[in-house]
């Protein structure tokens, strides 16, 4: 609850300056998993949807900031491990997971000239807030219904990353509509260190791309 309220108050401020704008958007995600750890990894597709708040900096630069709920799926078939004696062991895992996360980005955004076409460029980073995450292991993840486990406790409760995203407006009479293309990588090790075991933190990151639409007023 304490980070909805975080953006909040962070759109009221935006609210405040003349020059502002808000927003809904939705689409598709891609998830997958990166790091010296993962050998054999699918991009699987999920779901984003959200709110936003753009302020007018200066010029053709601006603030935006989001509110994003975001599912992300991913399959992977084989892994790196140390064990306690710092040997290297690579084994295969049939393995589908499908995490929930909220969402907090807060990025730079540079708009290009033009009319009905305003194309842009976003830099920033991101806040994400692990809410569940699930997973099946063995024939199950080729089934269209596979019995999910609830293995939250497994991840670390929150993530940094880092984001650039692609898009351009197009102008309408009263509203534009948005088209964006976006990469998160995330910075921190998604996995908790084992209780029971003195091996190191799995070297194990989020990484994802998402294509979405909406509408700015």
């Amino acid at each position: 609850m304490k980070y909805v309220l975080i953006v909040l108050l962070l759109a009221a401020s935006i609210n405040t300056f003349a020059q502002s704008s808000f927003g809904v958007k939705g689409g598709l995600t891609w998830g997958n998993i990166v790091g010296n750890d993962i050998l054999k990894v699918e991009y699987r597709p999920g779901y984003t949807f959200g709110a936003l708040a753009n302020r007018q900096l200066i010029g053709h630069a601006s603030l935006q900031t989001e509110i994003n709920y975001t599912s992300k799926i991913y399959s992977y078939g084989k892994l790196r491990a140390i064990d306690e004696n710092k040997n290297q062991l690579d084994y295969k895992i049939d393995r589908k997971s499908k995490n929930a996360y909220l969402e907090i980005p807060l990025l730079l955004k540079y708009t290009g000239k033009g009319e009905k076409l305003l194309p842009y460029f976003m830099i920033g980073g991101t806040y994400s807030k692990l809410l569940n995450a699930k997973s099946v292991i063995g024939p199950g993840t080729r089934t269209e219904k596979p019995g999910y486990t609830t293995v939250t406790s497994m991840y670390k409760g929150s993530d940094i990353g880092i984001t650039a995203a692609l898009g351009t407006d197009i102008v309408r009479k009263k509203s534009k509509i948005i088209l964006e293309l976006r990469y998160t990588r995330g910075v921190i090790a998604m996995y908790k260190q084992s209780d029971n075991t003195r091996s190191r933190q799995p070297n194990i990151y989020n990484s994802s791309f998402s294509l979405t639409t909406g509408i700015r007023i």
